[in-house]
């Protein structure tokens, strides 16, 4: 039952506290709480069942940088001028910013990912992940007055947050130096497993030997020799959990960040185990002539090419690992949302669970992600969780998107959104009110130098969705209703003509209708 508005809550006691925690790379149906009957995550299953769990959100970018943006400030990729990778401009106004604006004490731990980690790692030699913008921006002569003036300001200074334990896809920096301390014979399997980066003299050839590969195709599956208690994830809440007990005095926003499961597929044997290979469902089978289209841009094809000679069983390990991923950070979660009770603090804090993008994890015999926009890629799990505050167990079928996030907190909070913000607030329905999505989602990836993604949009219908590849003009059309798996690519079939023109049509309208509203304009001319 609700107590009373959450607004009116918001002002007349302590604002609660918010703790955001995000996955990477994981998929909505990847969640015991969303129907999977082999993966185990009892404490994101917690979450579901003392808050809301939303069952059709979506992605607005298939990639780490243009999707983490957007969450952070309710604004589409293209608004903050990185619609995939790049730096998010210190002008923007971030989630971290406007609490620690309202009184908020503010910390992030674990991958942030709003600059580039391979300018950092290859032009600046640092195996850190930056929050300060200005060793990027500087050397590019784009350090303008404004910028400055952004970078400057003590609010915006690493884009609003105050305590910062960054850990990037490599897993170096803070969590190396920890794991250095902690046990330094572990650090050779550890970056030996991490995409072999040299560091204080370790190198990948350096390492106790490991069972690395599981298949001669790809050297992404493997389990880590790296126990459970001294792994990244492990790292990230136990840093979390140490913030919260220091700020727990006044109002704080801890934004808990996993690295996994992200690729490479390197869960502690402990939860790999829990997932055997030949207990795995195998991809479904489908015809590739029947799904893609013809003329795909180069970076597609790329994609679909180096995946052909992929064995089911390839899959199996895959997604065995990636489950076990998965689980190792449901026990983190359930270790964070243990000493917020342990604290009596669970009921005043609103808990946000989401993922940056989902994962292909061998769905149209794919992996990863990338350009070839599937609901496994564009689909995320969210939910939100405040005890005693909000509808417990509902479950919201409505369309919804990750933009939506920002201007959701701002009104549980009764604090103002700021008039950049594209999203939609969701708080009636986390309140009780009736299901009011979106019609059309839209999510949109931009292409990049070295050809390794394409440009590409989808917009999505309760029934249809279309991708549209501009340059190409190719694409793809799913009857969602009659072909949820997308196998079916009905682009170029004359009988549904009329259904991808009034589906192109929706989508520049869309591109019209959501464009930048800053800066907000005073006059006519």
């Amino acid at each position: 039952m609700v107590d009373k508005p959450a607004g009116q809550h918001a002002r007349t006691t302590r604002r609660p506290n918010v703790v955001l925690i995000m996955t990477d790379q994981h998929r909505a149906d990847a969640l015991a709480c969303m129907g999977n009957p082999i993966i185990r995550t009892p404490n994101i299953d917690r979450l579901a069942t003392e808050g809301v769990l939303f069952e059709r959100a979506f992605t607005n970018c298939p990639v780490c940088m243009a999707s983490r943006g957007a969450i952070h400030t309710g604004r589409y990729p293209r608004s903050l001028r990185m619609p995939s990778m790049g730096i998010l401009p210190p002008e923007e106004i971030t989630l971290a910013e406007t609490l620690k604006r309202a009184g908020y004490r503010t910390g992030m731990f674990g991958k942030l990912h709003f600059t580039p980690e391979g300018y950092t790692r290859d032009v600046l030699e640092s195996d850190y992940e930056l929050t300060d913008v200005t060793p990027f921006l500087a050397p590019a002569g784009i350090l303008s007055a404004a910028t400055k003036a952004a970078v400057e300001d003590p609010f915006k200074t690493h884009y609003g947050f105050d305590c910062r334990y960054p850990v990037a896809d490599n897993n170096w920096g803070h969590y190396l130096d920890w794991l250095s301390e902690v046990s330094p014979g572990h650090v050779g399997h550890h970056v030996a497993e991490n995409w072999g980066r040299p560091r204080g003299g370790v190198k990948f050839g350096d390492s106790p030997p490991a069972t690395r590969v599981f298949h001669p195709l790809v050297s992404d599956f493997f389990d880590s020799h790296v126990p459970a208690d001294l792994h990244p994830s492990h790292f990230i809440v136990e840093k979390a959990v140490g913030f919260i007990r220091d700020s727990r005095q006044r109002p704080f926003f801890a934004h808990v960040s996993f690295v996994d499961p992200h690729h490479p597929f390197n869960a502690p044997l402990e939860f790999s185990r829990m997932y055997p290979p030949g207990q795995m469902p195998a991809p479904a089978e489908f015809d590739r002539d029947r799904c893609y289209p013809a003329r795909l841009p180069e970076g597609v094809l790329r994609a679909i090419q180096r995946r052909r000679t992929y064995p089911p069983e390839l899959f199996q390990w895959a997604l065995g690992n990636y489950y076990g991923m998965i689980s190792q950070i449901d026990g983190c979660i359930g270790r964070l949302l243990a000493e917020l009770d342990a604290l009596g603090l669970s009921r005043n804090t609103i808990v946000v669970f989401i993922s940056d993008h989902g994962e292909y994890v061998g769905d149209h015999g794919l992996l990863y992600k990338g350009s070839l926009l599937f609901d496994g890629l564009m689909r995320i799990p969210f939910i939100v969780s405040w005890p005693g505050r909000l509808s417990a167990g509902r479950r919201v079928k409505a369309m919804v998107q990750e933009i939506d996030v920002y201007p959701t907190l701002m009104s549980l909070l009764g604090l103002p959104s700021h008039p950049g913000v594209q999203g939609r607030d969701l708080s009636g329905m986390l309140l009780g009110g009736p299901e009011q999505g979106c019609e059309r989602v839209v999510c949109e990836l931009d292409d990049l130098p070295d050809r390794q993604y394409a440009a590409c949009f989808a917009i999505r219908s309760e029934q249809w969705k279309l991708i549209y590849y501009p340059g190409a003009r190719t694409g793809m059309l799913f009857n969602l209703l009659e072909d949820p798996a997308e196998l079916s690519n009905l682009y170029f079939e004359e009988d549904f003509a009329a259904v991808r023109g009034e589906l192109t049509c929706d989508l520049l309208d869309h591109l019209y209708t959501s464009k930048d509203p800053l800066p907000i304009r005073l006059s006519q001319a």
